[in-house]
Formats: structure tokens, sequence, C-alpha cells
């Protein structure tokens, strides 16, 4: 059965290589994870390193995918999917 994974910053900067950790399953990435890596990009600590890494694989699988929108999902090379979704995308109503 394959699984949904949303990431946070802190995930991806603790490992850039989270993006191709999760085999065969679903990784989301909610936008404001993306704008919260480009504020880390330009510090010059251990924080900022991991966040220029990400920031290249994100750009090399979205390079090396044609045709495919981030919004509807890119394959992965390990055969998982990579989705970018919005904070609308997440409008739940939780039940009272």
């Amino acid at each position: 059965m394959k699984k949904t994974y949303v990431l946070d910053t802190n995930v991806l900067l603790a490992d850039p290589g989270a993006l191709f950790s999760f085999e065969k399953n679903e990784i989301v990435l909610p936008l404001i994870v993306l704008e919260e890596l480009d504020k880390f990009k330009t510090r010059q600590d251990e924080l900022g390193i991991h966040a220029r890494e990400i920031s290249r694989q994100l750009l090399g699988i979205i390079k090396s995918s044609p045709g495919q929108d981030l919004k509807k999902g890119i394959s992965l090379p390990g055969g998982g999917k990579l989705r970018a979704v919005s904070s609308s995308d997440f409008d739940v109503k939780l039940a009272e």
C-alpha cells in the first residue's frame, strides 16, 4: 500500500536526501516549505548548505521530468511521486 508523506522544512533541512528516502510512496511539499527553504538559502551555515542542496535536487527533478507538473505530481527515480500543494489544498473541516 502506497503512503503519502507531507514533509516540512525541518525534515528537509535535517536530511537533504529525504526526498529520495520514501521509496515508492508519494511525497507532498506544501508551498510554504518551498518558500521557507528559499529564506534559508542565503545563510552560510549548515542549514544554508542543506537548503541550497535541496533546491538543486528539486530543480534537477523538475528538469528531468518534461511534461510533468509539480502540482499534479512528478515521478521520482525510485518509483515514488513528488507533488507540491498550496495551503488551500489543505482546507479541511474538522469534526466538532
